[in-house]
């Protein structure tokens, strides 16, 4: 993805996903995610987690994420790197 991706940022929720494993809510759109290589998305204790290529836990279904990334041309959230688990920025 190069410097366009670094650039640029996504995230949101993160939710369940048919298509990704988990997705993004942003406003109350839902989109799915396509993590960096090697990243995972798997159900663990009811929820689902995303693991790093280590196996090393990063998030959880229902945390807000944010990364350096852009959407592609279907829609879904590609993060590219510098992932992070931001407090919720609920009401």
């Amino acid at each position: 993805m190069g410097s366009i991706c670094e650039a640029a940022g996504i995230g949101g929720i993160l939710v369940p996903d048919a298509d990704y494993g988990l997705g993004f809510q942003r406003l109350g759109y839902d989109y799915g995610a396509i993590w960096p290589s090697g990243y995972t998305a798997q159900r663990v204790g009811g929820k689902i987690v995303l693991l790093d290529p280590s196996g090393h836990f990063v998030a959880r279904e229902g945390d807000y994420v944010v990364a350096a990334g852009t959407t592609d041309s279907n829609g879904a959230g590609r993060a590219c790197a510098q992932i992070h688990v931001l407090p919720s920025p609920g009401p």
